[in-house]
């Protein structure tokens, strides 16, 4: 019956208003006060189920935010329909700071991984963070080019006119046509004599709706990618 306080107060606000008006005729004092009694009840729900709207709304609004540490005020004093829903709520809030916090987690632990392997890999690598608009070059491109800076912003590259090429392909593979690209271009850093020429291959990370978050690129050697593809001239 706890948990259904509310639809049982609603009824007996009902029957009161029903039951003033049938006794009106015997009784004008026992009419008014069973009116009133069921008044007061009806007002009692309303109050209820209005606060509770308005928490409700203001739950659902940090939540679409992403602040997962709001939480349901559960009366500790009632127990009816609305507190069981609050603590229902809460429990959600709970799960999804659960989940929100191994999430934080797991990228953490991918972004440390792909630092370390940018950090100690051979290869000369450049990684592109398409929201953030800066590219990152781990040691082996930035001794490559002869610069000290390890993160540039890309409306710096696309000022340099030798990156013509360059930024050409980047547009294809985070734009329009969001595919591996190769090409053999120049590739210039803001910074005195960093002009190379490269055979670079890019790499897209796109999500489940095929937007492109990451774009890593590499130099690739002549000899390395024709050892990759199989050279028909190399030794048996």
């Amino acid at each position: 019956m706890r948990k259904h306080r509310l639809l049982i107060l609603f009824v007996a606000a009902l029957i009161c208003v029903t039951l003033s008006v049938l006794v009106q005729s015997t009784s004008l004092l026992l009419s008014v006060s069973v009116l009133t009694a069921g008044l007061g009840l009806l007002i009692y729900v309303a109050v209820r189920v209005a606060r509770f709207s308005r928490r409700l709304r203001g739950f659902l609004k940090l939540l679409l935010v992403g602040n997962y540490e709001v939480g349901m005020t559960t009366s500790v004093t009632r127990a009816d329909e609305v507190s069981d829903l609050d603590r229902h709520l809460e429990k959600l809030a709970e799960q999804l700071r659960t989940y929100d916090a191994l999430r934080a987690s797991r990228v953490q632990q991918c972004q440390r991984s792909l630092d370390l392997i940018t950090e100690h890999t051979v290869q000369p690598m450049i990684i592109l963070d398409v929201e953030k608009e800066t590219l990152e070059s781990n040691p082996a491109m930035r001794l490559l080019l002869d610069i000290t800076t390890q993160t540039v912003s890309l409306k710096a590259i696309e000022k340099i006119p030798t990156n013509k090429d360059f930024m050409a392909m980047i547009h294809r593979a985070v734009d329009s046509e969001k595919t591996v690209q190769e090409g053999l271009i120049h590739v210039q850093f803001p910074a005195k004599d960093s002009q190379k020429r490269m055979l670079i291959r890019m790499l897209p990370l796109k999500d489940r709706g095929e937007v492109v978050h990451s774009l890593i690129m590499l130099n690739m050697n002549e000899d390395a990618l024709l050892s990759e593809r199989g050279d028909p001239n190399a030794d048996v």
